[in-house]
């Protein structure tokens, strides 16, 4: 089997905003990954970053003395909140947690770094595998809830290919894994694809639809219920401007406690019995659309690009996190 070789940006970019759960402000820079960067960011820990045979996203904090960082995998998903009043809840989002040496598990993580599945997709859609990001603050920049400006800084840096080779995980044996009403499997492929099957009921004002992306560069396929995008090009315009979306019931209570009280219905896609409330969609698959981008950049979290299928319906983080891990075991 043919390994894809590596891949990372030309020339660093940034990007400024406030964080969705925090309001902390922060600015979050993306650099290419070269081995000269390696050594230069990891120190002690360059050797085990080398070392790594699927992605190379280093996410590091620049805020604190410390610097801490982690190579972006299974292994580190946080299991702390973004907030403490979620901490009964599911993930609100992913989080990942931080340490001065980066990677060893025997050591405590000194920070989290939240939100970070939409630069972890927006750089899988891309085709970046290796990158730095670097993060000044507790949470990435939720910009306008979707990786439409992650994506177009990544076409802004322009890319570069690395001399060594990327090695996928092979899905060897199906996964399927179902809480409650939502559903997750992985099957095996020769491509790597995800699907979202988005259906919250007949008296939901929330769209239902599916959609899918197929890293390949066939022709992507769209109507107004069902999306097929393909590729860079399928992912930086079907993909990457669908935004965060929220009930305004669920938008309205979180206010209450405190939070998004830094963004308004413009700044989000917020939707009542009548639609987004001071937006249009983008697209009319926007929710399942924005569904697949946080899947895409959840899936990432398995460490490597998969040869395999997964499929999706009515999941969050929580699941996704799950079957990152499922797939990361078929690497041993």
């Amino acid at each position: 089997m043919h390994s894809p070789s590596r891949t990372t940006l030309k020339h660093a970019v940034e990007v400024s905003g406030v964080g969705l759960f925090t309001g902390a402000p922060a600015t979050l820079r993306l650099s290419p990954f070269t081995n000269p960067a390696i050594e230069a960011t990891c120190g002690d820990g360059a050797m085990f970053v080398r070392s790594c045979t699927g992605y190379r996203f280093v996410f590091r904090r620049t805020d604190t003395g410390a610097a801490p960082w982690c190579v972006a995998g299974p292994d580190v998903i946080s299991r702390t909140p973004i907030h403490p009043a979620f901490r009964e809840m599911p993930p609100r989002c992913t989080s990942l947690d931080l340490r001065v040496s980066g990677h060893d598990s025997a050591e405590q993580p000194i920070a989290t770094v939240g939100t970070v599945e939409h630069i972890l997709s927006a750089l899988v859609g891309m085709g970046i595998t290796d990158a730095l990001i670097e993060v000044d603050g507790p949470e990435v920049p939720i910009l306008d809830g979707s990786s439409l400006a992650f994506a177009a800084l990544i076409h802004q840096s322009g890319t570069q290919t690395l001399d060594d080779e990327i090695q996928p995980i092979v899905v060897r044996e199906p996964v399927v894994i179902e809480r409650n009403d939502t559903r997750i499997e992985v099957q095996p492929s020769n491509t790597y694809s995800l699907t979202y099957s988005l259906d919250y009921g007949a008296s939901s004002p929330i769209r239902n639809g599916v959609c899918s992306w197929v890293n390949d560069d066939a022709d992507s396929i769209e109507s107004d219920t069902a999306v097929v995008a393909t590729g860079r090009d399928g992912y930086a315009s079907l993909v990457a401007p669908a935004r965060t979306f929220c009930l305004k019931a669920e938008a309205d209570q979180m206010q209450r406690a405190g939070f998004f009280k830094h963004l308004t219905t413009r700044d989000m896609l917020v939707i009542d019995g009548d639609g987004p409330i001071d937006t249009t969609y983008r697209h009319p698959q926007e929710c399942a659309l924005h569904k697949l981008l946080d899947l895409i950049g959840d899936l990432a979290l398995a460490g490597a690009p998969i040869l395999g299928h997964i499929a999706a319906s009515r999941t969050g983080h929580a699941a996704n996190h799950a079957m990152a891990i499922a797939v990361a075991e078929q690497r041993k």
